[in-house]
């Protein structure tokens, strides 16, 4: 039925600065309760002279280390407006990572998680 399907969006960063060669982590996204398709994106604002790499970590237990190993979401993504869809490894609890990797001056960030 059309719109009846549900979105979720987790507001992460609102123009938060990034030190050059910095990272920023998300507090933890708790994900056992959105109902949906498990279909993911990322909306993302990008200010600044550098460039971001953004992935996802995930984790089964929320107090628990996130492992390294993870799903690229955006790969260095400049200045501008950016949606990135991408396909998270089934698990309850995720956090998502940025890593500034061009070197630039500070750059602010603007990111959006968004579930259907």
């Amino acid at each position: 039925m059309l719109g009846s399907r549900q979105i979720t969006t987790f507001e992460l960063w609102k123009l938060k600065a990034i030190a050059q060669q910095g990272t920023l982590t998300s507090p933890v996204i708790d994900l056992r309760e959105i109902v949906g398709l498990y279909k993911f994106s990322a909306h993302g604002i990008v200010a600044g002279t550098g460039n971001v790499d953004i992935e996802a970590q995930y984790c089964s237990t929320k107090d628990r280390t996130f492992v390294s190993e993870s799903t690229l979401i955006a790969d260095d993504q400049a200045a501008g407006t950016f949606f990135a869809d991408f396909s998270p490894d089934l698990t309850p609890f995720m956090k998502i990572k940025v890593t500034e990797n061009n070197g630039g001056p500070i750059t602010a960030l603007s990111l959006w998680l968004n579930i259907a």
